[in-house]
């Protein structure tokens, strides 16, 4: 049953919202953020959840702040790797959320990835991370000098 002078975005919203704030994200309009309001909060406290942020594309129905840093969609993250973005923060940003996604797939979902890409989700986490490992680096370079 509908809520009386609700329309139906309002109330997908709030349910949005209670889903967000349920899951341990702090929800905020854009007029009111308050980076401060997740400090002190319990541990489960994601991060801050921000309505109607605005965007170069318009205003995004939700924007995810960690860390006081918008968070970047895993979609729009893994073009950014596939256009060649290769710095630090991005490769290891992505291999986070793979290894949070190896934990959530099933044995099906993990053969999928395998036969796409030819290697198992944790070894190209561990590639990328490698990627971006100074040891790991100089360690190259010096086999590459000394052959």
């Amino acid at each position: 049953m509908s809520e009386p002078n609700r329309t139906p975005e309002q109330i997908a919203r709030d349910r949005i919202d209670q889903m967000l704030a349920e899951a341990g994200w702090s929800v905020q309009d854009k007029n009111q953020i308050d980076f401060g309001s997740a400090k002190g909060l319990p541990d489960r406290q994601t991060g801050i959840a921000v309505r109607e942020y605005p965007t170069d594309s318009g205003p995004a129905d939700y924007v995810l702040f960690v860390e006081r840093k918008p968070s970047v969609s895993f979609k729009d993250l893994l073009m950014s790797v596939l256009l060649g973005a290769d710095d630090e923060e991005t490769l290891t940003s992505l291999a986070n959320r793979l290894a949070r996604l190896n934990q959530q797939l099933d044995e099906r979902e993990h053969k999928q990835i395998k036969d796409a890409a030819g290697k198992p989700l944790p070894q190209i986490t561990r590639e990328l991370l490698d990627a971006v490992d100074p040891d790991r680096i100089i360690d190259e370079m010096n086999e590459v000098l000394s052959a």
